[in-house]
């Protein structure tokens, strides 16, 4: 049977995008059976009030304090990893910090996913706002939302280490954007497509073949774009205060 599909070339396409298939669901499959700590942070922010001072002598304040800015930044802290994060493997506590010409005004936990974890900030400085948890499973954390006078969550610093893990990592916000994400996906579908069709044309002359491999290479394509784009985005259920605009202040 192979001798009599050899010339035609098909039977070697659907092995090579069977492989890469099962290849990247293989990867997947094993990082997620991992038993590991994976301490994960989203942040953004919403710019509240700004003052523009022209020929009027205006004055904002805040707490008594007089600002010129009052932003609203929302930082999502979650545990992604299957094995349970305890207040005792935080050797460097997390800690939200501005940078030197920022203040802190507030800072207030918004959302705890799961009660028992005992999100708690004991208090404050205009520079740093520490995190305090009991544990937190897979899946599970708080939300927080910090007022302070930066311009935007760039002025917004996140510390902490955690043994087994090591420093938190930031989870990028991409919202959708139809324009964005239809490059994005054309970009990844064409390359691939390509690749499969000069594959399919080097293989055998067939229509069969090269009709074949560009269904295959887009197959993938459009597969492994969208895959991509949701596994950077992915931030778990139960976090609906961190999408809402800021809380009222």
């Amino acid at each position: 049977m192979s001798e009599w599909l050899e010339p035609i070339g098909w039977f070697n396409i659907l092995t090579l995008s069977l492989t890469v298939i099962f290849g990247i669901l293989t990867i997947i499959f094993f990082f997620k059976s991992l038993n590991v700590r994976a301490p994960r942070y989203a942040i953004h922010s919403f710019k509240v009030l700004e003052l523009r001072v022209g020929d009027m002598p205006l004055k904002m304040l805040y707490a008594d304090q007089e600002i010129e800015r009052l932003t609203a930044t929302k930082i999502a802290f979650w545990n992604a990893g299957r094995s349970t994060i305890n207040s005792q493997d935080v050797p460097e506590p997390i800690t939200v910090q501005v940078k030197d010409r920022c203040k802190i005004l507030n800072a207030r936990i918004l959302q705890v996913k799961n009660p028992v974890n005992n999100f708690h900030i004991p208090s404050y400085t205009q520079t740093n706002v520490p995190l305090f948890f009991n544990y937190v499973d897979k899946d599970e954390g708080a939300v927080i939302q910090i007022l302070h006078t930066g311009e935007s969550s760039k002025d917004i610093e996140i510390r902490g280490t955690i043994k087994g893990a090591g420093k938190l990592t930031r989870v990028p916000i991409m919202r959708p954007h139809f324009l964005r994400d239809t490059l994005w996906l054309t970009m990844i579908t064409v390359a691939s497509a390509i690749a499969f069709l000069a594959y399919g044309i080097s293989q055998a002359q067939a229509l069969f073949v090269v009709v074949s491999s560009f269904a295959a290479g887009s197959a993938i394509g459009i597969v492994s774009g969208y895959g991509t784009r949701l596994y950077r985005s992915r931030i778990p259920k139960g976090f609906d205060s961190f999408e809402e605009g800021p809380e009222k202040i």
